[in-house]
């Protein structure tokens, strides 16, 4: 099909984030609708960052359960500009699995029942035990109040259920004890089974912040899993 006078709904960031087999990223069309675009993480141009900018683009239709999606078959496929800016990403904070991140400023805080634990090279890991489990895993503090602009992008799956589970943010946690006032969700709805790529913009609030932490929040009451296979706050300078 082809598709005209559309946009990336988050330009700049990578077709296809290599830690996870695909990542979807939406296109948005003239009068403000929007669809998927699927991009694999063996597709040629992954590691490229998607274009800013209106474009016109010839892609591949299909469905995927409920979802309809676009698949780009060649970056030529999209019309000029189809080379962005020289771009490069900074990426202020990410979670290292080369080390043990609970020794390298990941706080793991277990209010009751199982912890967050590391399996080396590959992700951070908690399986809940039955009777109550409510466990907390940390980012370390980031000083956002450098940058215009920062996103937030994370890999995750959950296994055997996804009970009570969820991202937040505080700009005033500074260690020791969970004070749920202190922390604010970020509405992840959707909890896979399959590793998937979440992405979004920070709003000018959290950038305002010089302390800004993240937390994956673990709530359950049965044996299911969670993991995290990749975790990075960061942005795009253009040169």
């Amino acid at each position: 099909v082809r598709v005209k006078n559309c946009h990336f709904k988050y330009p700049g960031s990578r077709f296809a984030e290599t830690t996870s087999s695909g990542t979807s990223n939406d296109i948005v069309f003239e009068d403000g609708s929007e669809i998927v675009l699927y991009t694999s993480r063996y597709a040629h141009f992954a590691s490229q960052l998607t274009p800013n900018g209106t474009f016109d683009m010839v892609a591949i239709l299909s469905r995927f359960k409920t979802t309809n999606q676009l698949t780009l078959r060649f970056l030529s496929d999209i019309s000029d500009p189809i080379v962005p800016p020289v771009q490069t990403e900074v990426v202020v904070s990410k979670l290292d699995l080369s080390q043990n991140p609970l020794e390298n400023g990941w706080t793991n805080k277990t209010i009751s029942g199982s912890s967050w634990e590391y399996m080396p090279g590959s992700a951070m890991r908690i399986v809940g035990a039955a009777g109550g489990n409510d466990s907390w895993l940390i980012s370390p503090s980031i000083n956002a109040t450098n940058y215009d602009n920062l996103t937030l992008s994370f890999t995750h799956r959950s296994l055997n259920g996804v009970g009570y589970r969820q991202v937040y943010y505080s700009t005033t946690y500074t260690g020791g004890d969970i004070d749920e006032s202190e922390w604010h969700s970020l509405n992840i709805s959707n909890f896979p089974t399959t590793f998937t790529a979440y992405n979004a913009i920070l709003t000018d609030e959290l950038l305002a912040s010089s302390n800004l932490r993240f937390a994956f929040r673990y709530y359950d009451n049965i044996n299911s899993t969670w993991l995290l296979s990749a975790f990075k706050v960061s942005t795009i300078i253009e040169q």
